[in-house]
């Protein structure tokens, strides 16, 4: 699927209840905003296609108010923690070194996270856990992700408060 031939109408944004516009949510988007999607699984992804797809039309949106000529992907990632590592190009994650496998440690993944300074960071829904992390891969995560999604590997997580529909 080539995702530059989605537009904003596709999308249908419902945050805490009310009805949202996409161009109203995304407002603050801009084509540097880097997203990453913790994928504990080879096809956990699918779980966040319509989150994704919407941040992907927000970005090529960037790019067509400008009504210039433009070749440009997102620099949005995946961190894999099992093998064999998959390819989420049709989802515009790409080139394929986007995809990226870590070990699977969250020192590690924190890591890959920081180092490529996603501002968006979509994780798994899960129990929650205490983990041990240095101070300062603390204070890079606290400096660097604006955002934090949580995410169902079937699309549908428990009591959410944003829901993405698209056509």
């Amino acid at each position: 699927m080539h995702s530059s031939s989605l537009r904003d109408s596709d999308f249908q944004i419902i945050a805490d209840g009310e009805a949202v516009r996409h161009a109203d949510f995304f407002s603050d988007f801009r084509p540097t905003t880097r997203l990453g999607i913790v994928a504990p699984t080879r096809f956990a992804v699918t779980g966040t296609v319509n989150l994704l797809m919407a941040h992907v039309t927000a970005f090529f949106d960037c790019y067509r108010a400008t009504k210039e000529k433009f070749f440009a992907y997102p620099d949005f990632y995946s961190f894999q923690t099992s093998a064999p590592k998959t390819l989420y190009g049709m989802f515009d994650i790409w080139p394929a070194h986007k995809d990226v496998v870590v070990e699977n440690s969250h020192g590690a993944c924190i890591n890959a996270i920081t180092d490529r300074a996603v501002n968006i960071l979509v994780v798994p829904e899960g129990e929650r856990r205490t983990h041990t992390y240095e101070p300062e891969q603390l204070a890079a995560a606290d400096r660097i992700i604006d955002t934090c999604y949580t995410y169902a590997t079937n699309g549908t997580v428990t009591s959410p408060d944003l829901v993405i529909r698209c056509k």
